[in-house]
């Protein structure tokens, strides 16, 4: 240590200066740290910013939601249709052409047609409605023709000798005529009136 007044240099554990008798005040020894001194910290390493995620995509309005996993039961009794109550009802109408003859040789006779066909009336042999000769000698072997289609039905008359006739009115022949419900239409001396009306359809269910 050094004297503070005469600057000397002396031990330094002596309490008086040897050259000028100076008290001396003890100099307090460096106190030593006995943890190890910690080297300085360093910074952090820099991290990679977490990657972003993309929102979720917006529901489609056009598509429904699909049902939660864990839904509770719809409440109320489920109706189950039966296979007749799904199908549409389709009701299908069949009709039939009456030709009764109300006046002439033949009266009374009666022709049904509920389908398609072709009647040829006259004398001849092979006429589905026959008028023989000797009962009417005003008809011709091939008279007149009724085109069936229910419920249409169409009359033509076939060049015969004393004519067709619709409601008294005699036809062109080979052009043919439609038939109405009330119609009348007169060969030789017999006079046909029609009718057409609808068939009662054996399939539906008896009412209960």
């Amino acid at each position: 240590m050094i004297c503070e007044k005469c600057k000397t240099q002396i031990p330094d554990d002596s309490k008086f200066c040897k050259e000028c008798g100076v008290r001396l005040t003890p100099v307090p020894a460096p106190v030593r740290s006995s943890a190890t001194a910690k080297p300085p910290s360093q910074a952090p390493a820099p991290t990679s910013p977490a990657p972003v995620k993309a929102p979720p995509p917006a529901p489609d309005p056009k598509q429904s939601p699909a049902p939660a996993a864990n839904s509770a039961p719809l409440s109320g009794t489920a109706t189950e249709l039966s296979s007749n109550e799904m199908k549409p009802q389709l009701t299908i109408l069949k009709y039939k052409l009456v030709f009764k003859i109300v006046s002439g040789p033949m009266a009374g006779k009666k022709y049904s047609i509920d389908e398609p066909a072709v009647v040829n009336i006259g004398r001849g042999t092979d006429c589905m409605i026959k008028i023989p000769k000797e009962m009417d000698p005003a008809v011709s072997r091939h008279h007149c023709r009724l085109d069936i289609n229910p419920p249409k039905g169409e009359l033509t008359d076939l060049g015969s000798s004393n004519g067709t006739y619709i409601n008294e009115l005699r036809l062109i022949a080979d052009k043919k005529y439609e038939l109405k419900t009330g119609d009348t239409f007169k060969i030789g001396e017999n006079v046909f009136s029609v009718e057409i009306k609808p068939l009662k359809d054996d399939t539906e269910p008896a009412p209960k």
